[in-house]
Protein backbone atom coordinates (compact mmCIF):
# COMPACT_ATOMS: atom_id res chain seq x y z
CA UNK A 1 0.00 0.00 0.00
CA UNK A 2 2.87 2.34 0.86
CA UNK A 3 6.60 2.15 1.58
CA UNK A 4 5.99 0.85 5.12
CA UNK A 5 2.79 -1.22 4.81
CA UNK A 6 2.37 -4.61 3.17
CA UNK A 7 -0.92 -6.51 2.79
CA UNK A 8 -1.37 -9.99 1.42
CA UNK A 9 -3.41 -13.15 1.30
CA UNK A 10 -2.01 -16.56 2.08
CA UNK A 11 -3.72 -19.56 0.51
CA UNK A 12 -2.93 -23.26 0.88
CA UNK A 13 -4.86 -26.29 -0.30
CA UNK A 14 -4.24 -29.89 -1.07
CA UNK A 15 -5.70 -33.35 -1.20
CA UNK A 16 -4.54 -36.92 -1.06
CA UNK A 17 -6.41 -40.06 -2.17
CA UNK A 18 -5.03 -43.43 -1.10
CA UNK A 19 -6.28 -46.86 -2.04
CA UNK A 20 -4.69 -49.88 -0.37
CA UNK A 21 -5.13 -53.46 -1.61
CA UNK A 22 -5.12 -56.39 0.82
CA UNK A 23 -5.39 -60.17 0.67
CA UNK A 24 -7.70 -62.04 3.05
CA UNK A 25 -6.28 -65.53 3.36
CA UNK A 26 -8.68 -68.46 3.36
CA UNK A 27 -9.03 -69.65 7.00
CA UNK A 28 -8.64 -73.30 6.00
CA UNK A 29 -5.33 -72.61 4.28
CA UNK A 30 -6.84 -74.24 1.19
CA UNK A 31 -8.90 -72.73 -1.59
CA UNK A 32 -8.86 -69.25 -2.96
CA UNK A 33 -7.81 -66.13 -1.08
CA UNK A 34 -9.83 -62.92 -1.42
CA UNK A 35 -8.46 -59.56 -2.65
CA UNK A 36 -10.11 -56.38 -1.36
CA UNK A 37 -9.27 -52.71 -1.03
CA UNK A 38 -9.74 -49.86 1.45
CA UNK A 39 -9.56 -46.15 0.69
CA UNK A 40 -8.69 -42.89 2.45
CA UNK A 41 -9.22 -39.29 1.42
CA UNK A 42 -7.69 -36.17 2.96
CA UNK A 43 -8.13 -32.53 1.94
CA UNK A 44 -7.34 -29.13 3.44
CA UNK A 45 -7.78 -25.47 2.60
CA UNK A 46 -6.53 -22.36 4.39
CA UNK A 47 -7.10 -18.65 3.76
CA UNK A 48 -5.08 -16.13 5.69
CA UNK A 49 -5.08 -12.39 5.02
CA UNK A 50 -2.35 -10.39 6.75
CA UNK A 51 -1.12 -6.85 7.34
CA UNK A 52 2.53 -6.00 8.01
CA UNK A 53 3.89 -2.60 9.11
CA UNK A 54 7.63 -1.81 8.90
CA UNK A 55 9.43 0.68 11.13
CA UNK A 56 13.04 0.92 9.86
CA UNK A 57 14.15 -2.77 9.89
CA UNK A 58 11.60 -3.86 12.52
CA UNK A 59 8.07 -4.99 11.67
CA UNK A 60 4.83 -5.93 13.34
CA UNK A 61 2.35 -8.18 11.54
CA UNK A 62 -1.23 -9.31 12.14
CA UNK A 63 -2.72 -12.41 10.46
CA UNK A 64 -6.17 -14.01 10.58
CA UNK A 65 -6.52 -17.57 9.24
CA UNK A 66 -9.53 -19.72 8.40
CA UNK A 67 -8.61 -23.40 8.06
CA UNK A 68 -10.58 -26.54 7.22
CA UNK A 69 -9.43 -30.16 6.93
CA UNK A 70 -11.51 -33.20 5.98
CA UNK A 71 -10.56 -36.86 6.41
CA UNK A 72 -12.47 -39.95 5.35
CA UNK A 73 -11.49 -43.59 5.75
CA UNK A 74 -13.64 -46.32 4.18
CA UNK A 75 -12.61 -49.82 5.19
CA UNK A 76 -14.17 -53.17 4.28
CA UNK A 77 -13.24 -56.41 6.00
CA UNK A 78 -14.38 -59.73 4.51
CA UNK A 79 -16.28 -62.24 6.65
CA UNK A 80 -15.59 -65.88 5.87
CA UNK A 81 -18.34 -68.50 6.17
CA UNK A 82 -18.26 -72.26 5.83
CA UNK A 83 -20.64 -73.53 3.13
CA UNK A 84 -22.45 -76.91 3.12
CA UNK A 85 -19.56 -78.53 1.23
CA UNK A 86 -17.07 -77.54 3.94
CA UNK A 87 -15.45 -74.83 1.82
CA UNK A 88 -14.76 -71.34 3.17
CA UNK A 89 -16.13 -68.44 1.11
CA UNK A 90 -16.48 -64.69 1.65
CA UNK A 91 -20.14 -64.26 2.66
CA UNK A 92 -20.30 -60.53 3.49
CA UNK A 93 -18.29 -57.54 4.71
CA UNK A 94 -17.97 -55.46 7.82
CA UNK A 95 -17.68 -51.83 6.76
CA UNK A 96 -16.14 -49.07 8.87
CA UNK A 97 -16.33 -45.43 7.78
CA UNK A 98 -14.53 -42.83 9.83
CA UNK A 99 -15.03 -39.18 8.84
CA UNK A 100 -13.80 -36.13 10.63
CA UNK A 101 -13.49 -32.49 9.79
CA UNK A 102 -11.67 -29.75 11.64
CA UNK A 103 -12.54 -26.07 11.32
CA UNK A 104 -10.31 -23.51 13.02
CA UNK A 105 -9.81 -19.77 13.15
CA UNK A 106 -6.43 -18.40 14.13
CA UNK A 107 -5.27 -14.90 15.01
CA UNK A 108 -1.54 -14.20 15.13
CA UNK A 109 0.53 -11.16 16.07
CA UNK A 110 4.24 -11.18 15.12
CA UNK A 111 7.18 -8.92 15.87
CA UNK A 112 10.33 -9.31 13.82
CA UNK A 113 13.36 -7.91 12.12
CA UNK A 114 14.20 -7.60 8.39
CA UNK A 115 17.75 -8.67 7.48
CA UNK A 116 18.96 -7.87 3.96
CA UNK A 117 21.20 -10.43 2.27
CA UNK A 118 21.30 -8.28 -0.88
CA UNK A 119 18.84 -5.97 -2.64
CA UNK A 120 16.61 -8.94 -3.71
CA UNK A 121 16.79 -11.44 -0.80
CA UNK A 122 15.59 -10.71 2.74
CA UNK A 123 15.37 -12.83 5.88
CA UNK A 124 12.68 -12.00 8.43
CA UNK A 125 13.00 -13.81 11.78
CA UNK A 126 10.08 -13.12 14.08
CA UNK A 127 8.36 -14.09 17.32
CA UNK A 128 4.59 -14.75 17.27
CA UNK A 129 1.70 -15.19 19.66
CA UNK A 130 -1.17 -17.25 18.20
CA UNK A 131 -4.67 -17.96 19.41
CA UNK A 132 -6.62 -20.78 17.78
CA UNK A 133 -10.28 -21.69 18.23
CA UNK A 134 -12.44 -24.23 16.45
CA UNK A 135 -13.99 -27.65 16.57
CA UNK A 136 -13.53 -31.21 15.38
CA UNK A 137 -16.57 -33.12 14.13
CA UNK A 138 -16.10 -36.92 14.10
CA UNK A 139 -18.52 -39.40 12.57
CA UNK A 140 -18.14 -43.18 12.75
CA UNK A 141 -20.39 -45.48 10.72
CA UNK A 142 -20.07 -49.22 11.41
CA UNK A 143 -22.02 -51.76 9.37
CA UNK A 144 -21.58 -55.39 10.36
CA UNK A 145 -23.03 -58.43 8.58
CA UNK A 146 -25.36 -56.29 6.41
CA UNK A 147 -27.27 -55.03 9.45
CA UNK A 148 -28.42 -51.45 10.02
CA UNK A 149 -25.42 -49.14 10.45
CA UNK A 150 -24.37 -47.90 13.88
CA UNK A 151 -23.69 -44.15 13.59
CA UNK A 152 -21.83 -42.09 16.19
CA UNK A 153 -21.20 -38.35 15.79
CA UNK A 154 -19.15 -36.30 18.22
CA UNK A 155 -18.39 -32.57 18.10
CA UNK A 156 -15.40 -31.52 20.20
CA UNK A 157 -14.13 -27.98 20.68
CA UNK A 158 -10.43 -27.29 20.24
CA UNK A 159 -9.01 -25.98 23.48
CA UNK A 160 -8.58 -22.24 23.29
CA UNK A 161 -5.10 -21.12 24.21
CA UNK A 162 -2.14 -18.99 23.28
CA UNK A 163 0.76 -20.54 21.43
CA UNK A 164 4.21 -19.01 20.97
CA UNK A 165 6.24 -19.50 17.80
CA UNK A 166 9.59 -18.58 16.31
CA UNK A 167 9.39 -17.95 12.56
CA UNK A 168 11.83 -17.41 9.73
CA UNK A 169 10.56 -16.03 6.42
CA UNK A 170 12.67 -15.69 3.29
CA UNK A 171 11.54 -13.07 0.76
CA UNK A 172 12.79 -12.92 -2.80
CA UNK A 173 11.81 -9.68 -4.49
CA UNK A 174 11.40 -9.74 -8.24
CA UNK A 175 11.63 -6.72 -10.50
CA UNK A 176 13.27 -3.42 -9.73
Amino acid sequence: ISDNIEIGLGYKSGKNDIERTYIAYNPSGLGENYNYSNSSYYSYVSYSPYLKYYINNMFIAARYSINETNNMDDSNYPIWALDTNGVYMVSSFDNYQYNYSTKTKTTEISVGYKLSYNDKIYFEPSFSVRNETGEVVSENIITTNSQDPEITEITSPISDGNHFRLNLAVSIRLGE
